[in-house]
């Protein structure tokens, strides 16, 4: 696994894998509510880059992502080892101010990356 997973060839997020991999992680599909709230979290720390609908992960995120894949630990230890390294002072996450306001990501957006999901799961 690398930081680059659900990343396309022009470096944005693929949101069908993103959406793929929140299933897989936690058997469930995220809400509108749920993508918009953790991207602007994640923003606000720096790990993400947003310029309207264009989300990219930052170098930052990418070193925290290769010290957490060097873990211990298997898929399901993935968020708690996360979490221990985003939460830790030695991360030195940085703190905005204000996210984006991610209009975009709507509930009728969220379907149509649900439809395009489905549609790829039955090929794999």
């Amino acid at each position: 696994m690398s930081a680059n997973q659900g990343i396309n060839e022009s470096g944005k997020l693929d949101f069908v894998s993103f959406l793929a991999a929140g299933d897989m992680m936690n058997h469930a599909i995220m809400t509108s509510n749920e993508i918009k709230n953790g991207f602007n979290k994640l923003y606000l720390r720096g790990l993400l880059n947003i310029d309207g609908e264009n989300i990219k992960l930052t170098t930052l995120s990418e070193s925290i992502f290769n010290k957490i894949s060097k873990m211990r630990g298997g898929l399901f230890s993935t968020v708690d080892n996360c979490l221990k390294t985003l939460n830790s002072p030695r991360s030195k996450l940085p703190e905005l101010d204000e996210g984006p306001i991610l209009e975009f990501i709507t509930e009728e957006f969220v379907n149509d990356i649900y439809k395009k999901y489905l549609k790829w799961s039955k090929t794999v």
